[in-house]
């Protein structure tokens, strides 16, 4: 359960209640600080029978604190304003603290929906003083609404589990189970054991509407996240939701921001953890940047799993480690990738004080060639570094299902939400705007038990859109009317006669891009007009497009893919027909979308700074 609204009718405080960072021993936490007298309620509506799940952390601050003792309570109370069930209680003195968990049922007599109630009282020692009376925080607040109900059954249907791995920022040519140079084996055993799809796309650019397209099945003009800071809407329906529904218990953990439970992410998820602040106070350019390691993240995950309910689950597990700063830890740090020896480049990588930092396309063009193509091999060897990191996650993971007994009923899924551009990309460089292959070009590796075609590599052009219609059918659950991909699983089954599509859709509605690819063709052009976000910065389509790498005077492109995969000669000039096919396909798909504006954004200085320090706010 979470909130994300300021809306009145969802959430009410009395007296002062602040969401805030705190630092405690073992690094930076969110927190909600509830000053003594004050509350918090926030709307629920949980099912009668629903186990209520929350950890909790109370802290007395005790800094020149009064003598007394603040009494703590989590409540749930009927909107009729009856004074409801007590969850949980602490009472902890002043300087004091208290850990512990709630793990509480729901009366079978309870009808909904009603309040989660939070609230202190101060109590004063001997003398009655109020001064400096401490404030109690509450440590990573969340509350997990586990659901009732029998496991999944019905006719044809598949009580496997599910484990849903993306990848932030992940270019297939760069993975050894693709034949790329980053050391990938225990990607290369997944694909071993499953199907890797070789003109795999995402539909939509950066993160956070391509994971909306992934998890609904739509392109970004249908779920209308257009960026990194839109709110996926809730009547948008995700796989975790329908897994929700058919009795699946299911978990998303994400490691970045631009996926918190603030933009949408935790629909359908019974327990969900965007808790971004490290346990370990040892990595401060991770914390800073609201990014969590990799293997924190897949520990938490590894946490759930041992205690999950006794059912098949879906699991969603975001990786963002690939993402800029380009820092591996040491042991992946392949020879090349040091830039120490050369202090010119070295202040590229880090800050003086070490801290990891961007590698900037504007610093770096000012060196002389010979550095400029170090400062990129340097810049791709450590982002290989980072790849092998997320290859060493997803063996522990294999691993784990397999030391539980679980893998031989679980489908495994590799995707990443889009690539990145280096050096041969000029203005682009290091960094994922722009609809070229580098981007666009993702990894997709489907892993399902007792698969006819196991080991097979799939040549047809498919879509990120696809990944939920392809579990769904494989665990014998019928997609929403209102998706748009399709199931893949008959080229898991038959690959060899499975046609793909004909040409796919890409979009990066914010900037008004869109790209149709085909087997043999890459068109994309630039619409005219303001960006999406209004066009905050003053930016015309010109300055736009040369950003967005197109040449002088050009909103149009066309790559012949036999004599040009890499994708750097424009022949739009040269093959007329070719342009008019493909701009007639991109016509047709503009003209087919809803007209409705962007989903709402998520506001606020701290979130646009955060996705600035991450290269995604001008």
């Amino acid at each position: 359960m979470g909130f994300r609204s300021e809306d009145p009718a969802r959430v009410a405080t009395r007296g002062r209640v602040v969401a805030r960072w705190v630092e405690l021993e073992d690094g930076l936490h969110r927190a909600i600080e509830i000053e003594p007298g004050a509350s918090l309620a926030v709307r629920v509506d949980p099912e009668p029978g629903a186990t209520v799940r929350a950890g909790l952390a109370v802290r007395g601050d005790g800094a020149a604190a009064a003598p007394g003792r603040a009494d703590f309570e989590l409540r749930l109370a009927p909107a009729s304003g009856e004074a409801g069930i007590v969850l949980a209680g602490s009472s902890v003195e002043t300087g004091g603290r208290a850990d512990g968990s709630v793990d509480a049922e729901v009366p079978a007599s309870w009808q909904g929906p009603g309040w989660l109630v939070l609230s202190s009282a101060w109590t004063p020692g001997p003398g009655g003083s109020t001064a400096g009376v401490p404030k109690l925080w509450w440590i990573e607040p969340r509350v997990e609404w586990g659901v009732p109900g029998p496991a999944p059954s019905g006719d044809g249907l598949r009580s496997w589990n599910v484990v849903l791995v993306t990848s932030d920022t992940t270019r297939q040519d760069d993975l050894g189970c693709y034949g790329g140079p980053a050391a990938t084996p225990n990607l290369v055993a997944l694909a071993a054991e499953g199907t890797a799809f070789v003109q795999a796309h995402t539909v939509a650019c950066v993160t956070t509407p391509s994971h909306a397209s992934l998890l609904t099945a739509s392109h970004a003009s249908d779920h209308r996240v257009y960026d990194n800071s839109s709110v996926l809407p809730e009547e948008r329906l995700t796989i975790a939701e329908v897994l929700h529904e058919r009795g699946w218990a299911t978990a998303g953990l994400v490691s970045g921001l631009p996926l918190i439970r603030a933009l949408g992410f935790a629909q359908g998820f019974d327990f969900f953890d965007d808790a971004l602040a490290l346990r370990s106070a040892d990595r401060p350019v991770r914390r800073l940047l609201r990014e969590r390691p990799g293997d924190e993240t897949v520990d938490l995950f590894l946490d759930w799993m041992r205690s999950r309910p006794a059912r098949p689950f879906f699991a969603w597990i975001h990786l963002f480690d690939p993402h800029q700063p380009y820092a591996p830890p040491d042991a992946f740090l392949p020879p090349g990738g040091d830039p120490s020896g050369d202090p010119e480049i070295a202040r590229l990588f880090s800050w003086p004080d070490g801290s990891p930092r961007r590698i900037r396309p504007a610093e770096v063009a000012g060196l002389p060639e010979a550095k400029r193509i170090r400062a990129d091999e340097i810049a791709r060897a450590r982002y290989r570094g980072e790849l092998a990191f997320v290859d060493a996650q997803v063996g522990r993971l294999v691993e784990a299902l397999r030391r539980d007994g679980l893998w031989d009923r679980t489908i495994f899924v590799f995707a990443a939400d889009h690539g990145e551009n280096f050096g041969d990309r000029g203005v682009l460089a290091w960094a994922h705007a722009g609809l070229f292959h580098d981007v666009t070009h993702i990894p997709l590796v489907v892993r399902i038990p007792g698969a006819r075609a196991a080991g097979t590599r799939v040549s047809a052009l498919v879509g990120n859109m696809d990944v939920a219609p392809t579990i769904l059918d494989a665990l014998g659950v019928a997609a929403p009317s209102a998706w748009k991909g399709r199931s893949l699983l008959p080229a898991i089954e038959a690959p060899a006669s499975f046609p793909g599509a004909p040409s796919l859709v890409i979009e990066a509605t914010r900037e008004k891009e869109v790209s149709v690819r085909s087997p043999g063709w890459m068109y994309r052009e630039l619409s005219p007009g303001a960006r999406e976000d209004g066009d905050e910065d003053g930016e015309g389509a010109a300055s736009r497009g040369g950003r967005l790498g197109y040449g002088p005077g050009e909103s149009r492109q066309l790559f012949d893919l036999a004599v040009d995969p890499l994708e750097h000669t424009n022949v739009v000039a040269s093959r007329p027909d070719d342009a008019r096919r493909m701009k007639s396909a991109a016509d047709a798909f503009l003209a087919s979308r809803p007209t409705t504006a962007r989903a709402s954004a998520l506001g606020g200085g701290a979130h646009r700074e955060a996705l600035k320090a991450l290269g995604y706010a001008d």
